[in-house]
């Protein structure tokens, strides 16, 4: 289906606005904060935790805020949690503060936490003309993987991510002390194939200070 917001901007909410789409947004701004403590596996994004298809001119602003999480595998985004298909996203800019805290493996980014962890190694995601503005934050909890970028937290199970005029100027932030860290101005983590052209980093990258890693760069590691 499509889900035309023609220009308008839906306020207020405290809970994500879709769970699952398969189909187009566009034309769409939305503030929302969302605070969730969660226990099982899943995507969390402020307008659609699980998304396949189409994104174009959508504007997000608010917070979401992932804790106390017990589950394998949290991947939490400004927009989009979890990219579960085949899908085209462009000019699509994210103003909201992202953070998660907990014991899991935890992907967070600015436009999406991340692509399909699994059974999607056929997928091919675009990713153009998105700008992220808000702060991705990993907070203390666990020494367990975290993805964090200002775009992607991590692209998992792809065939190929392209990612084309896209910039970052949100700080990011991780202060977990794993050594298990992929951080980067546009991508955190990449198991795909990355074709990433006109990328800019306009935003400081800190890390806590025993993390054994080192930040600055466009993606953490591919």
């Amino acid at each position: 289906g499509i889900f035309d917001g023609q220009g308008y901007k839906i306020s207020g909410l405290t809970a994500p606005m879709f769970d699952i789409v398969r189909g187009t947004i566009c034309n769409l701004k939305l503030d929302a904060n969302v605070e969730e403590t969660l226990s099982a596996n899943v995507g969390r994004g402020l307008l659609v935790n699980r998304f396949i298809g189409t994104m174009d001119n959508v504007e997000v602003s608010g917070s979401i805020n992932i804790t106390g999480s017990t589950a394998d595998y949290a991947a939490v985004g400004g927009v989009i949690g979890k990219i579960y298909g085949e899908s085209t996203i462009t000019n699509v800019v994210n103003k909201a503060a992202v953070s998660g805290l907990g014991t899991a493996r935890t992907y967070l980014g600015g436009i999406a936490g991340s692509t399909r962890y699994n059974n999607g190694s056929n997928l091919n995601v675009v990713i153009n003309n998105c700008h992220n503005e808000g702060t991705i934050t990993s907070t203390e909890g666990g020494s367990n993987r975290r993805g964090l970028g200002g775009i992607l937290g991590a692209g998992l199970s792809c065939k190929l991510i392209t990612m084309h005029s896209c910039s970052n100027s949100g700080a990011i932030v991780c202060n977990s002390k794993t050594s298990d860290l992929h951080i980067g101005g546009a991508v955190g983590s990449s198991l795909a194939a990355l074709n990433l052209k006109d990328f800019v980093n306009k935003a400081p990258v800190t890390i806590a200070a025993d993390a054994g890693r080192t930040g600055d760069c466009a993606v953490g590691s591919v």
